[in-house]
């Protein structure tokens, strides 16, 4: 199944979309962001991939050095909201080996994938948000 076909599927075809289809829409998608990013982008290893009705994968900036201590880590996801497929990216800034707040309290952005006006999939910033539930404990230190 072509990768941009799932992301138009309904609930019944993306339920029963092989793994390997899903590994060619995160590849897909990892190319797409990191042009959009302008960084490397890292990895958990392939076995560590949560593949199936959707993904999660633990992704990560590609290059960190002492001599620019500014990073971040976060979550490449797709999960069926309603009958369609949600596509973000969760991502938390860090300095040296500290998570970053806005001032006013944000702790993280989203992107999330879409067509835009012109029809084209693309990245775009949703948002910056507070962790209110704490779900996001995880990602307090790098």
């Amino acid at each position: 199944m072509n990768p941009f076909e799932i992301l138009q599927s309904p609930r019944e075809v993306l339920e029963s979309v092989e793994e390997s289809d899903w590994r060619e829409l995160v590849e897909s998608l990892l190319k797409e962001l990191k042009s959009h990013l302008g960084c490397q982008i890292r990895t958990k290893p392939l076995k560590d991939w949560s593949l199936g009705a959707g993904f999660c994968i633990e992704i990560s900036e590609g290059r960190y050095s002492i001599q620019s201590p500014v990073f971040w880590k976060g979550i490449l996801g797709a999960t069926i909201i309603e009958d369609r497929l949600w596509v973000s990216l969760t991502k938390f800034l860090y300095y040296d080996n500290q998570r970053l707040i806005t001032r006013q309290g944000k702790e993280f952005a989203d992107y999330v994938y879409k067509q835009n006006e012109e029809g084209n999939w693309c990245w775009q910033l949703f948002g910056w948000f507070e962790d209110e539930y704490e779900e996001y404990e995880y990602f307090d230190e790098p």
